[in-house]
């Protein structure tokens, strides 16, 4: 089936898409880090700190439940840079 959309308009729905994909990772983020900073009493700290402590959080978990940290973060480079290649976000 041919596509009589002009180019253009094309990269213009990628984009979009790509931004929405974005978009949505980051408002996940943001929900998490918002009940994270609830529970552990940091709240008003900037993003930095919460992020920070949610990290080492996750370390100490992985390390209680065996669990290779390294390997995940490993993993989930290779996941980022899928969904670059794939046009899911944008740079």
């Amino acid at each position: 089936m041919k596509n009589d959309q002009p180019e253009s308009r094309n990269l213009q729905q990628i984009g979009d898409r790509s931004m929405t994909a974005n978009n949505e990772r980051c408002e996940r983020v943001a929900s998490v880090l918002e009940l994270y900073e609830t529970i552990s009493g940091i709240v008003g700290e900037p993003n930095s700190v919460a992020l920070t402590d949610l990290l080492a959080d996750l370390r100490h978990y992985c390390v209680q439940w065996r669990i290779d940290f390294g390997e995940l973060l490993v993993r989930s480079e290779m996941h980022l840079e899928s969904e670059i290649k794939s046009g899911e976000m944008l740079d």
